[in-house]
């Protein structure tokens, strides 16, 4: 594995980390107030969360 390809600075990791994070948790509250099983609400989340990570990281600005 090529470590510099794949290694991400410290504040780009919390910067996709955050944001991901936070809808992932908006996406868990929305799936236990709709009446979901709270198994299936964090699954819910956890799925959201790596997705939004992983749009932010693909089609973010990169540094100049």
């Amino acid at each position: 594995m090529n470590l510099r390809a794949t290694a991400e600075s410290p504040p780009t990791a919390v910067a996709t980390a955050a944001p991901a994070a936070a809808l992932g948790v908006v996406a868990g509250e929305v799936a236990l107030a709709a009446g979901l099983d709270p198994s299936l609400a964090l699954a819910i989340a956890t799925a959201t969360a790596a997705v939004v990570g992983w749009v932010i990281r693909r089609f973010a600005v990169r540094d100049a």
